[in-house]
C-alpha cells in the first residue's frame, strides 16, 4: 500500500469517527428533547385532570398558577 494510500484511508477513517460521534451526539439530543416532551404531555394530562376534578370553580388563573412550580404564570402564555 502506498503511503498517499494509507494516509487517504486513515484520514476516511478519521472521518467515520467524527461521524459517528456527531450521531451518537444527536441521538442524545433527541432522546432529552425526548424526555422532555414526555415530561411536558404529563404535567399537562394532570393539569388537564386536575381542572376538571376541581368541584368549586377555578380560574384559569388559578389552575395555570398549579402547573408551575414557582406560582408565577409566563408572560407568553397572557393574550395581548
Amino acid at each position: 500500500m502506498s503511503p498517499t494510500t494509507k494516509m487517504n484511508t486513515e484520514s476516511i477513517r478519521v472521518q467515520i469517527e467524527l461521524l459517528k460521534n456527531k450521531l451518537d451526539s444527536i441521538e442524545e439530543t433527541l432522546n432529552v428533547q425526548e424526555e422532555a416532551l414526555d415530561l411536558l404531555y404529563k404535567k399537562s394530562k394532570c393539569l388537564f385532570e386536575d381542572a376538571i376534578k376541581e368541584t368549586q370553580t377555578c380560574s384559569q388563573e388559578n389552575i395555570m398558577r398549579k402547573a408551575f412550580t414557582n406560582g408565577r404564570i409566563p408572560k407568553i402564555l397572557f393574550k395581548n
